[in-house]
């Protein structure tokens, strides 16, 4: 604890730290080079001299693991000055961006920092946010969710904040003491080694800091971008203080000087809400565009993640809980499953899931998004098997028991729920058309939408011991893991064909099997029969249908079969597509849609209008160039054809081609004459009982440097928007911020949203709605607002200077072509219509984003119903946003969040029994235990913007 020796008018703080960006300039490895020196340094220093109080190490504790993958014999050194405090590492596992690493990945985040500093000895219980590119509103709630109540932010603090401290509140009212980096968190860098440079650099940031400060302490930053530890600091400090009366500096931490302002008690201002202004310091806000690859590869990740891997792993084991099987499967995925997250999470730097890093960074980032699919993948298949297998579908109707198949259907979401689901299935034969029924017998709209014959092994054999040992094997159904389904045998010109159609479960057909040996048999006794060719192969059918009432965060069976009724060829005729809810119609000229809501009687006229403007910015900052050449027509009229119009969707596919300049001219001021051809394609679909129109675009990107947005407009007049942020809806203005002073970075309109954004008046609204597409912007127009998505956003530099909407770098200036993002790109969007405000809709929205999964499985009795959900939380406005294991592998973990300002009189019920339920903090930790009522529900008050995390033990 701090403890002052004299009262002098100032108190200065020198925190020593160092700001560590893993990989931006130069790759990862580059930068660990640097680290291990670092490091090494830092602790010979702490060794020889005992008046180099403290080293903070960036509020991570990656830093830790990257040096001790390099120099293992140094943990020890490493553990005696953490836990004495004069290493300071955490909270986090790595400083994240915090507006593209999504909710639940920032809390993964810094349970994870704070496991790895714990097992070090100590945690730096600081919310240290040096460098974001502005700052979530919630972020004083999660904060206070791990038992932190101060912060450290620089970018983005509006003006309105005048003091160097303040209170920074959370839509809940959750607030953190909070200190405003001034001047960055570079501010005493390379402080001067000769002393009287040393005193004059001392009270120049005396006089730049005092004239804000709310009391005596002041708070200056020894340190930057990966800069060493100055080993003179302590004998300057001691020297300065024994001649100053009026300043007194204390070679100290983050953790001292917040100690030191909550003992002076003072009255600061509060600010709730977002930080992002362009006021003060760089934003830099299109990196939300930057690389939009990563964004939608992230989104996927994350998704898969928190939608299935968790709370598939958690029902799986809720199923039997006191088994040492079910607990050494638990064991062994949650160990899996933060594996894969660690992978994950390393790509949350804002360096890297920015895009705004040299390209061999972005290049490793693809193993990691990689592994996070595969160790997600096998995850999802063992635990929604385990969970399929547990269904009782014993009583389902099927009526083709050799291709009948039960798939259970999973609702990551609110529910019950209507929407279409797709799942591929084995079939022994290729069928004609496809029948879906539940257990009741009732039917559902479905579509066969393909079928493709996979080979998966071959071999050729000679009339000897081999082939009649491979026909032995044979007679008994099983060929390399597989179940025989069918086979078929053939002669031609001295050779047997054989044909085995296999699965991957089920029982054998033996009866084909020794039909099948025995035809063989029979035709290699001929004497013009030389070999036996043998091809097993899978058939593999897509089916599409839709689900209906699928309960909430559960399940639902149906039968999946083959049926002789033709399926209805698609139509290539006519220029709309249509269901119950929207009529859609192409414009012949534009290739533009025009929207027909039949329930409200409304149009929106000229929707996924594509605009392509230059960009002569960089990484950092998207910027026009001085004379721009925007092109927001095709050059000729599209080809519009309609692929499908079947009982599940009707499907309208747009082909355009626009001309676009190359790039940008040498001098970057326009783009360039030279013209060359930018494919567009679109599909437009419609779902049978969905509200919602949606969109499918690819474009081959053969240009550079430019800007492609696709632009609905609403025909609304209002001059606020409603995006989603991380566990809060916010309301922004349309059209650029307004700072009241001229700034070095120009304001852009340009936003981040999570699963939508909608411009409503209160009478009806436009809701967009998309997959990893971050950065929006809300245009008024004479015809109101505007919605943009940017959709690509190609640069060739890492940073540039002298543009028209950023003056000064952000980084070093160096060539980037992989940002240019050229080749084929996809991008998943939706528009809901609807009455009323954006709380008419948004479930719409996650149920887009949080898509139905199916599961095949077998013909059985099992301990569940064959449909339930594992979770009731109602109303609809507290949003669950994680099912989990526990950490202490005793209980669920479910979390929720009130999305509306209003409080909620909350319920929330298990499926099954359990003993005790407790309200956690965000860290799991137990706050109190909560009693259900004699119907097995809890029941809660819960605020608007609060975050509920429960923990339920069977």
């Amino acid at each position: 604890m701090f403890k002052a020796e004299k009262s002098p008018r100032w108190r200065m703080f020198v925190v020593s730290h160092t700001h560590w960006d893993r990989e931006w300039y130069l790759p990862f490895q580059k930068f660990r080079m640097r680290l291990v020196r670092l490091v090494d340094k830092l602790l010979d220093i702490l060794k020889r001299d005992p008046d180099f109080k403290v080293f903070m190490l960036d509020g991570q504790t990656i830093v830790l693991e990257d040096y001790l993958e390099a120099e293992p014999e140094r943990r020890e050194e490493l553990e005696k000055y953490i836990r004495e405090g004069r290493i300071l590492v955490g909270p986090w596992y790595i400083l994240p961006d915090e507006f593209l690493e999504g909710p639940e990945a920032l809390i993964r985040n810094m349970m994870l920092g704070i496991k790895k500093a714990s097992g070090f000895g100590a945690v730096m219980n600081i919310g240290y946010l040096p460098d974001m590119f502005g700052h979530i509103g919630q972020m004083p709630q999660v904060l206070r969710g791990f038992g932190i109540d101060c912060a450290v932010v620089w970018r983005g603090v509006p003006l309105e904040v005048k003091d160097n401290e303040f209170y920074w509140e959370a839509p809940d009212g959750s607030r953190v003491l909070t200190a405003y980096l001034r001047y960055g968190y570079c501010s005493g860098a390379n402080l001067p080694t000769g002393f009287e440079e040393f005193r004059r650099r001392i009270r120049r940031a005396v006089d730049m800091l005092s004239p804000y400060a709310k009391t005596e302490n002041l708070l200056l930053m020894n340190g930057c971008d990966h800069l060493e530890p100055q080993p003179e600091l302590p004998k300057l400090i001691k020297r300065f203080n024994e001649e100053s009366e009026d300043v007194e500096l204390i070679h100290g931490s983050l953790p001292a000087y917040f100690e030191a302002l909550k003992r002076s008690n003072p009255v600061l201002s509060s600010y709730r809400g977002e930080l992002r202004s362009y006021g003060r310091a760089y934003l830099l806000p299109n990196v939300l565009s930057t690389r939009i690859w990563i964004k939608q590869w992230n989104h996927r990740c994350e998704q898969a993640l928190e939608k299935l891997v968790e709370p598939l792993i958690a029902w799986a084991w809720l199923l039997d809980p006191d088994s040492p099987e079910s607990l050494a499967r638990l064991r062994r995925d949650s160990s899996l499953c933060w594996l894969a997250w660690k992978y994950l999470i390393q790509n949350h730097p804002h360096d890297s899931i920015c895009g705004c890093s040299i390209d061999a960074v972005h290049e490793d980032m693809k193993y990691r998004f990689k592994a996070v699919e595969e160790i997600s993948e096998e995850l999802i298949r063992e635990n929604a098997e385990a969970i399929a297998r547990s269904v009782d579908t014993d009583d389902l109707p099927a009526t083709r028991l050799d291709d009948s198949h039960a798939v259970v259907v999973f609702n990551p979401d609110y529910g019950p729920r209507t929407d279409y689901v797709q799942v591929r299935l084995e079939s022994s034969t290729r069928p004609r058309s496809i029948r879906v029924v539940d257990r009741s017998g009732r039917a559902y709209p479905a579509q066969l939408l393909g079928f493709k014959e996979e080979e998966l092994s071959g071999v050729e054999l000679r009339k000897d011991e081999r082939l009649r040992y491979a026909l032995q094997m044979l007679e008994g159904g099983r060929i390399m893991g597989w179940v025989l389904r069918k086979g078929e045998v053939n002669v031609e010109e001295g050779t047997v064909y054989v044909k085995l159609v296999v699965a991957d479960r089920g029982s054998p057909n033996v009866e084909e099997a020794r039909r099948v040996a025995e035809e063989c048999r029979r035709l290699v006794e001929k004497p013009e029969v030389e070999k036996v060719v043998v091809k097993v192969v899978k058939n593999l059918v897509d089916v599409l249908f839709i689900a209906e009432d699928v309960p909430a965060y559960g399940y639902k069976t149906f039968v999946v079969e083959p049926s002789e009724e033709e399926q209805p060829s698609p139509s290539s005729r006519g220029l709309f597509i249509e269901n119950e809810f929207f009529r859609v119609e192409a414009d012949p000229r534009l290739g533009t849609v025009d929207i027909y809501d039949k329930e409200n009687h409304v149009v929106f006229k000229g929707c996924n209008r594509f605009v392509d403007d230059g960009d002569a910015g960089d990484e950092y900052n998207y910027s026009p160039p001085s004379v721009d050449t925007v092109v927001s027509e095709p050059a000729q009229p599209p080809k519009i054809a309609v692929l499908e119009n079947g009982p599940v969707r009707a499907v309208m596919r747009i082909d355009m081609d626009y001309m676009l300049p190359t790039g940008l001219t040498e001098d970057r001021s326009s783009r360039r004459k030279e013209l060359k051809k930018f494919p567009i394609t679109t599909y437009v679909t419609l779902y049978r009982g969905v509200k919602r129109v949606e969109f499918r675009t690819t474009v081959d990107n053969t240009v550079e440097d430019h800007r492609l947005r696709v632009v609905f407009p609403t025909g609304i007049e209002t001059d606020k928007v409603y995006a989603e942020g991380h566990f809060e809806v916010v309301e922004r203005p349309v059209g650029p911020p307004t700072e009241g002073v001229e700034t070095d970075e120009e304001p852009l309109g340009t936003y981040p949203h999570r699963s939508f954004v909608d411009v409503n008046d209160g009478r009806y609204g436009l809701m967009l709605t998309d997959r990893g597409l971050p950065e929006y912007e809300a245009i008024p127009s004479g015809d109101g607002v505007k919605l943009a998505l940017t959709l690509l956003r190609a640069v060739g530099w890492l940073s540039q200077m002298n543009f028209k909407t950023r003056r000064q770098p952000a980084g070093p200036l160096i060539r980037t072509p992989g940002a240019q993002c050229r080749g084929r790109h996809s991008f998943e969007y939706a528009v809901i219509p609807h009455k009323g405000g954006w709380t008419q809709a948004y479930k719409e929205a996650h149920f887009y984003v949080n898509r139905l999964w199916a599961f095949e499985t077998g013909f059985h009795g099992g301990e569940l119903p064959p449909e339930g959900s594992f979770i009731e939380v109602e109303p609809p406005s507290l949003v669950v946003s994680t099912v989990k294991a526990a950490e202490n592998k005793r209980g669920v973990i479910v979390r929720f969040y009130n999305i509306t300002d209003g409080e909620a009189e909350g319920r929330v019920k298990l499926y099954k029994p359990f003993s005790k339920a407790y309200l956690t903090s965000l860290n799991e930790q137990p706050i109190k235990e909560v009693k259900p009522d004699h119907d097995g529900y809890l029941r809660l008050k819960v605020r608007g913007g609060k975050i509920v995390t429960i923990r339920f033990d069977p």
